[in-house]
């Protein structure tokens, strides 16, 4: 699974980018104690945290507000937002991935027929569209600084961003595309 996932992360992210992830995934596997594994996951949501600032501050443009929020609440907003979307897409991909794989051995557990394996494998595409809904929606309404706002599950910039976000998903499923040599 673990392989699975960094591949695809490989597949999305520059060469450097999924080597630093890789080794820093391979190191902190190997670790023995506890405190590396600590210390590697405060700083992996510090630095991502960082990114998600920097969305912040690009929707605060975006939504032309000028940011009011102490750096402490902005940092503790981003770290809410970082621990969320990763917990929302980590569940999304896995389901995405691995879903049917998932059903079938929750059916096999708890004697569950091929009635639930089939609802399963419908119930699965909802539930990831949901994951990654949610996902797209709390950064819609926590990041930017605005006063007043209602929530909405249907933002049209959020299901075009899930939208294109399955979209892509599908394709790195889906297998290669096999290119016959020309004939001689």
């Amino acid at each position: 699974m673990r392989d699975r996932l960094l591949g695809y992360l490989r597949t999305l992210l520059p060469s450097s980018a999924s080597d630093l992830v890789y080794t820093t995934v391979d190191d902190i596997s190997k670790a023995k104690g506890g405190g590396k594994l600590s210390l590697g996951i405060l700083a992996a949501l510090w630095a991502s945290s960082t990114g998600m600032v920097a969305l912040i501050k690009s929707l605060n443009v975006a939504y032309d507000v000028e940011e009011a929020r102490p750096w402490w609440k902005q940092r503790l907003v981003s770290i809410g937002l970082t621990i969320a979307l990763a917990v929302l897409i980590i569940s999304a991909l896995m389901l995405l991935l691995t879903g049917e794989g998932i059903g079938e051995t929750i059916a096999g557990s708890f004697g569950l027929g091929r009635a639930f394996t089939m609802t399963w494998k419908i119930v699965q595409w909802p539930l990831v569209f949901g994951f990654a809904l949610l996902s797209f929606n709390l950064v819609y309404y926590f990041a930017p600084n605005l006063k007043e706002q209602h929530w909405k599950w249907l933002k049209p910039g959020a299901v075009v961003g899930v939208l294109l976000w399955l979209l892509i998903s599908f394709a790195f499923r889906a297998p290669p595309i096999r290119i016959a040599a020309p004939v001689k």
